[in-house]
């Protein structure tokens, strides 16, 4: 006996609902996708020191190894630091706002999840050196190049070059000052001195986040790791205890690491 229409669409429909139950129990779901370790990029600078005590702060629960591993680059400016990215050899880093940006033109799946650290740059000069008409800046950053000429108009050159030849281009006179990293200051402490690049609030550094990794419960862990550890290296006892620069120095540069909203 031939089946009706009607009878024939009930079992269409019920086959339906037999493979879309079998598609649903058995096979992954995008938002079910299970998160390892996340993979986080910081340099050998301020930001490594940040990455360090996030790490510390993991430590003291016994949950480091499941919530997050290091990648450290010299510079995140350096084509290393920007090729982890594009490859996918991290999940997140912390990189200057340049470059930031400059990635985020270039690689889909990322977002710059929110500024980081503020005013971590000083500029180095001589002892003896009394007026600046040259300063040397970090390659691609030419953010810190501008701020040089908004708040020291006499400076007549700003010069690009390499962060590990900073040191030899003020002691050569080849610039008679340079624009180092707060973390470089503290190495370099008995061979220059330091001003203020501004007296003005900047962003220095932001964190650029893998998209899907916002909201799982590890990067949540993440942030509330973060925001342990900034609570501490906030304080100039503990800018003191890990840079070994003096209060005075701190009081200066103004480096702050800023809480992220929720």
């Amino acid at each position: 006996m031939d089946m009706s229409l009607n009878q024939r669409i009930k079992i269409v429909l019920a086959l339906a609902a037999v493979i879309f139950a079998i598609l649903y129990f058995f096979f992954p779901r995008d938002e079910e996708k299970e998160i390892g370790a996340i993979r986080v990029g910081a340099g050998k600078d301020i930001t490594g020191v940040l990455l360090e005590s996030i790490i510390a702060e993991a430590e003291q629960d016994n949950n480091q190894d499941s919530i997050l591993t290091a990648y450290i680059f010299v510079d995140c400016c350096s084509n290393t630091a920007q090729w982890a990215l594009q490859v996918e050899e991290i999940d997140m880093g912390f990189y200057c706002s340049s470059a930031a940006i400059a990635m985020l033109n270039q690689v889909d799946g990322f977002e710059l999840y929110a500024p980081i650290i503020m005013n971590s740059e000083v500029i180095a000069t001589l002892p003896e050196t009394n007026e600046i008409a040259s300063v040397g800046i970090p390659r691609k950053r030419t953010f810190l190049g501008s701020l040089v000429s908004q708040n020291y108009p006499e400076v007549e050159e700003i010069r690009e070059i390499d962060r590990t030849y900073f040191g030899y281009s003020v002691k050569l006179e080849e610039v008679n000052g340079a624009v180092l990293d707060v973390m470089d200051a503290a190495s370099n402490a008995e061979d220059f001195t330091y001003r203020p690049l501004t007296n003005q609030p900047y962003i220095s550094y932001c964190m650029v986040v893998r998209e899907d990794l916002i909201g799982t419960d590890t990067f949540n862990d993440f942030l509330r790791y973060y925001e342990r550890a900034i609570e501490k290296l906030n304080t100039t006892e503990e800018k003191v205890r890990l840079m070994k620069m003096d209060e005075e120095f701190w009081e200066m540069s103004m480096l702050e690491f800023l809480p992220i909203s929720d």
